[in-house]
């Protein structure tokens, strides 16, 4: 490495020492501060390389000091109770939460003539029944995500095929 080259490895060191522990503080939902996320380090040279394919073969997984994969996981909570047999109350805290946007949501929807004239041919009864059969259905995310990859293609970020 050459001295630039070696000052933004460190300087990538430090951030990465800075930024790690403040991930790890990051607030999860309202119950025991479970986190819906985990963040997984890989600072291993090996492992990295068998990481690359999956990224697109982006050099920056083998020159970065350390790849952080962000996982999502919304079930983690239930199979943790399930496993230690708790009760799983979360519906209710889940229902508070939302409770506001879905009044807020539905009066938007049922106030403008033509989408609740939508609403009403749909004969759906709430808001995530809205967002799951009348505007974000499997269909209309199929073609969202082809026209994503085509978009990606035609701008050379992912392959021909």
């Amino acid at each position: 490495m050459t001295g630039p080259e070696i000052h933004v490895a460190n300087a990538a060191r430090q951030a990465g020492r800075r930024l790690l522990p403040r991930l790890r503080e990051c607030p999860g939902v309202p119950w025991g501060n479970m986190q819906a996320h985990s963040i997984v380090v890989t600072r291993d040279r090996a492992l990295r390389e068998r990481l690359r394919a999956p990224h697109q073969q982006q050099d920056m997984v083998l020159e970065a000091p350390a790849l952080l994969t962000f996982c999502s996981d919304f079930h983690r909570m239930r199979r943790w109770l399930a496993l230690s047999d708790a009760e799983d109350g979360l519906d209710d805290g889940i229902r508070a939460i939302y409770r506001e946007r879905e009044t807020a949501g539905w009066a938007r929807y049922v106030a403008d003539p033509g989408l609740r004239a939508r609403v009403e041919a749909a004969g759906v009864r709430n808001l995530a029944q809205i967002y799951t059969t009348v505007e974000y259905t499997r269909a209309r995310h199929a073609e969202f995500s082809v026209n994503l990859l085509g978009c990606l293609r035609a701008q050379g970020f992912l392959p021909e095929g």
